[in-house]
């Protein structure tokens, strides 16, 4: 009988336990919470709005038992852009009203940088919809004003690191502030503000914000047409130039998707003297530059890649900063066009610069480009016998293996992987300790100096 007793005390410790954790309110509220806010976003989505609403609710009633006011203001904001697509422009005011105060005290309490730029960026999606929904009651001071503090919080991002998110964000607030100093008879304002979304807006080109473009130059030609001075400035946005640019790209990748590389190579060349016409380098240019390099990737034409290549990295790190995706895919891109050149040293550098800027990047999936191109780092840097750049981009790479989501076999793989690196570069201790992280035996704990890995990122 002394077997079964044993047994069933330990059970008794083991439910005892889990009746102790699963019984703290927080446990069951925030899980309660993250489903119904998923849910809530789904129905929302397939546009499905009473059940969105009901999901909302109950996401809100969660976060406020376990008191959390971040949940609570991103379920009141959620609650607010339903109300919005209700037509109920008064409701949906209040709510957005609560989601600032929340996100305001969360921000005043805050002190890391990275949490404090989260919390801000929602600031100004929420002052960005109270303006909607003031202008939608025919309240054009305060939509107005709610516009202008979207406007601050936007550009103080986008003027420091010139990220695309605070970009696309700024446009949009720029484009409904002139419309609304517009209205309110403020022209001059109206007119400033439409050129700042003009700028923005030619910088993140495609086929739906070109259409965007060309309605705000026609408001603006519309708004100011009896003022000669101020008729001509807006006039002077070069419209059919900026069409040209992008009529040019399009035409040029719908080309080289056909396979006629020939007539797509010239087109590019037009889109790119026409990047340069402005007469300074701006992000028309180095987007320009960019596709370039891609295209003569695709064609085998490595020499004109690696060309395009280089200006594109520099112009995109000049312009845009470290803090950007698009930054960190430029330098990843030109790392495997350096490859197909033999520069492995070369292309080590650029891998373990692209690395770390998805390392300074607050997204999931920027962890694993971080852990792929910093294991591609270090893998040429040991091919090159540059051993001690090996040891430093494996050391970086670690960190971020158990961070994704992946099974355990695959963590096996960029363990080993890595444990390969540190054991060429002579780091036996950091190799010991990836290779039993990995299971491997020591009969299958040989280095690797291919360059080769299970982790190559999508380019």
């Amino acid at each position: 009988m002394a077997l079964p007793a044993a047994v069933f005390g330990a059970a008794g410790l083991v439910l005892a336990l889990c009746v102790s954790i699963l019984s703290q309110p927080d446990f069951f509220h925030l899980r309660l919470w993250e489903t119904n806010y998923r849910h809530a976003n789904e129905a929302l989505a397939s546009g499905d709005l009473e059940l969105a609403e009901a999901y909302a609710l109950a996401s809100g009633k969660y976060a406020a038992t376990a008191h959390d006011p971040l949940r609570a203001a991103l379920s009141t904001r959620q609650l607010a852009e339903i109300a919005m697509r209700l037509d109920r422009p008064a409701e949906a005011d209040s709510l957005i009203g609560r989601a600032i105060n929340l996100f305001a005290v969360i921000e005043a309490n805050s002190r890391e940088p990275l949490q404090r730029k989260v919390i801000e960026q929602e600031l100004t999606l929420c002052f960005l919809d109270r303006a909607k929904a003031c202008a939608r009651e025919g309240k054009l001071a305060e939509a107005s004003s709610a516009c202008e503090r979207a406007v601050d919080l936007a550009g103080k991002y986008w003027d420091h690191g010139k990220d695309q998110y605070s970009g696309v964000v700024l446009s949009d607030a720029l484009g409904l502030l002139a419309n609304l100093e517009a209205k309110l008879g403020d022209r001059r304002a109206a007119l400033h503000s439409a050129r700042r979304c003009l700028a923005l807006r030619q910088v993140f080109l495609d086929g739906k914000s070109l259409e965007e473009v060309r309605t705000l130059h026609a408001f603006l030609a519309r708004q100011f047409r009896e003022d000669a001075g101020i008729k001509a400035s807006a006039d002077g946005y070069g419209m059919p130039e900026l069409a040209a640019w992008a009529n040019f790209k399009k035409e040029a990748a719908a080309l080289h998707r056909a396979g006629d590389n020939a007539r797509a190579e010239i087109l590019y060349g037009q889109a790119l003297r026409l990047a340069e016409q402005s007469g300074q380098p701006d992000l028309r240019l180095a987007q320009t530059l960019m596709e370039i390099m891609a295209f003569y990737r695709d064609v085998g034409r490595f020499d004109r890649a690696e060309y395009f290549g280089r200006q594109a990295v520099d112009l995109w790190e000049r312009l845009v900063g470290s803090l950007d995706p698009t930054v960190a895919a430029v330098h990843s891109i030109y790392a495997n066009i350096l490859l197909r050149r033999g520069k492995f040293g070369e292309a080590a550098s650029q891998f373990g610069r692209a690395g770390s800027i998805y390392q300074g990047i607050a997204r999931d999936t920027a962890a694993a480009e971080a852990l792929a191109n910093y294991l591609l780092a270090a893998q040429y840097s040991d091919r090159v016998r540059d051993f001690a750049a090996a040891d430093f981009y494996a050391g970086k790479a670690e960190l971020f293996v158990e961070r994704l989501a992946v099974d355990r076999g695959q963590k096996r793989l960029y363990w080993r992987d890595i444990g390969r690196v540190f054991y060429a570069a002579g780091d036996l201790p950091a190799a010991r300790d990836c290779f039993d992280r990995a299971g491997l035996s020591p009969a299958r704990r040989e280095p690797v100096t291919t360059g080769q890995s299970n982790a190559h990122p999508n380019h």
